[in-house]
Order: structure tokens, then sequence, then C-alpha cells
């Protein structure tokens, strides 16, 4: 499915590393027009790139 035009969250992936550890990440487009990739580990830990 592809996200409306306007959409502030692009590119979201997922890699699983094993059946217990996974990290996911997802790019916003901030106003300024350039984009930041944030990352989720799966004990919860968040951090941009």
């Amino acid at each position: 499915m592809a996200a409306p035009r306007d959409a502030a969250l692009t590119r979201p992936a997922l890699e699983v590393m094993t059946t217990d550890l996974f990290q996911a990440w997802v790019e916003l487009r901030l106003p300024d027009g350039t984009t930041q990739r944030w990352n989720i580990r799966q004990d919860a830990l968040v951090w941009p790139d």
C-alpha cells in the first residue's frame, strides 16, 4: 500500500536478526524537507541515525 503524498513517515522497515531480536526503522520527513531515520529495537530503545 502506498503512503499518502503528505505522509511524514516513509520507508518503514523491519529486520529480524534472530527469533528474539529485531530492529525496525522509519524515515521521518521534517518541515524543512530533510529526512531523519529513527530506529526502534525489541527492548524499546529508540534513537535517530
